[in-house]
């Protein structure tokens, strides 16, 4: 098959439908994650079991949630069959928990930052899926990025109504051979002849070298 051929007829990630609530306390600790989703399996089964479960145990992605309700459904369609590819089943749920933590009231910390640090999965740990976490050091990636980034006052900075910017909090987490975290964190002011900033840890690599 030619490049068009492979694109039009190759598996992708699977579509996903999702409705995601978030449960925190008054002093930011996150508390509940419910989480209802429809998953695009296409035309054939494929790795749809498999899909559907990893879609819901991956949910959390570093944080500790006490409690955790999960219902998916994998549907077909005429599509071509979704299958599986890089961070299986996971990046979806994971772009869910982190949109709804940005969105949540940072006003219980100084910043979104210091707010996931309050709620991270601490290492040796086995969170409801049981999967279990030995080395992790998410919580110290960032807070040294925090603290070479000088992260408070560029949060400040970017709160006050004549310097607004875009802040977000990027980190990337990897099921390798041993759970190995990384952190980042990120200034991206909103002209661009301002440029980029970035700090974070150095990456871990991958456990394979292809896939």
């Amino acid at each position: 098959m030619d490049r068009e051929e492979t694109f039009l007829t190759g598996r992708g990630r699977h579509p996903t439908e999702s409705k995601v609530a978030m449960a925190f306390d008054k002093e930011g600790k996150l508390l509940a994650l419910d989480s209802d989703v429809i998953i695009d399996g296409g035309a054939y089964g494929s790795f749809g079991v498999v899909s559907a479960y990893y879609n819901g145990v991956l949910s959390n992605g570093p944080y500790r949630i006490p409690a955790f309700r999960y219902h998916g459904k994998r549907v077909y369609s005429n599509r071509i069959p979704s299958g599986a590819m890089r961070g299986h089943g996971s990046v979806n749920p994971r772009y869910c928990t982190e949109t709804l933590v940005e969105m949540a009231p940072w006003s219980w910390v100084s910043t979104r930052a210091e707010l996931r640090l309050r709620n991270f999965l601490e290492s040796n740990t086995s969170p409801f899926h049981k999967f279990r976490i030995t080395s992790n050091g998410i919580r110290e990636g960032l807070a040294e990025a925090m603290k070479r980034s000088d992260w408070k006052q560029v949060w400040q900075a970017a709160l006050r109504p004549r310097h607004r910017r875009r802040l977000r909090v990027v980190h990337q987490r990897q099921r390798v051979a041993d759970s190995l975290e990384q952190a980042a964190a990120k200034h991206r002011p909103p002209e661009d002849r301002h440029g980029w900033r970035h700090h974070g840890a150095q990456p871990c690599g991958r456990h394979r070298t292809g896939q």
